[in-house]
């Protein structure tokens, strides 16, 4: 099945493409920076691509963990190089059957968009040596099961999780205010997948 981006986000790709920028990141190939403020818990992105059971997939790179089995293929679009970091200023979550990248905090403009890939993955499919330079990084990035149990508290605190995983872990989603469903927070009774790049 092939994800297809909402009418706001193409929108947003196609009227104000300076929304968010490709540029090389020395040592890590491509980033995507931000090409004007963003607001703490504001819609970054869209992560789009065909869901496929991850037996169907030769490599993991570029593809986002969205279930226990099912991950996003690369999509062509930006969304296939927003780096990893272990002190990220955005968060991942799904939106009925989106899944955005959110701002966990105050993003200024020209700021590199980054996630914490661990808060995608589960099932031991995927690991890699860090690179993201942090003060605080782990050094290896894995399954959230591996995180330190304050940096999983974290995320699940912040909605920076997918419901999926949180089901797993038998966390069940928190309800969410109207005001947080509108900024992209909401439970989901469902589950959705997650991230892996």
């Amino acid at each position: 099945m092939t994800r297809s981006p909402s009418t706001r986000n193409v929108a947003l790709k196609t009227q104000e493409p300076s929304l968010i920028l490709l540029e090389e990141v020395g040592g890590k190939g491509r980033g995507v920076f931000a090409g004007r403020e963003f607001a703490a818990q504001e819609e970054v992105l869209e992560f789009l691509g065909n869901i496929v059971d991850v037996g169907a997939l030769a490599d993991l790179t570029h593809a986002l963990q969205i279930g226990s089995r099912e991950f996003l293929t690369a999509s062509g679009d930006i969304d296939d190089y927003v780096n990893h970091s272990c002190s990220p200023n955005c968060g991942i979550r799904s939106v009925g059957e989106r899944v955005i990248l959110f701002a966990l905090k105050h993003i200024a403009k020209n700021d590199e968009i980054t996630f914490d890939y661990s808060t995608t993955q589960t099932g031991g499919y995927w690991s890699m040596q860090c690179q993201c330079g942090a003060p605080q990084c782990r050094g290896t990035i894995g399954d959230f099961r591996d995180l330190p149990a304050s940096v999983q508290q974290h995320y699940i605190n912040e909605h920076a999780i997918l419901d999926y995983l949180l089901e797993e872990l038998g966390v069940a989603p928190s309800k969410v205010s109207k005001a947080e469903y509108k900024s992209g927070r909401r439970s989901r009774k469902k589950p959705i997948p997650a991230r892996n790049c």
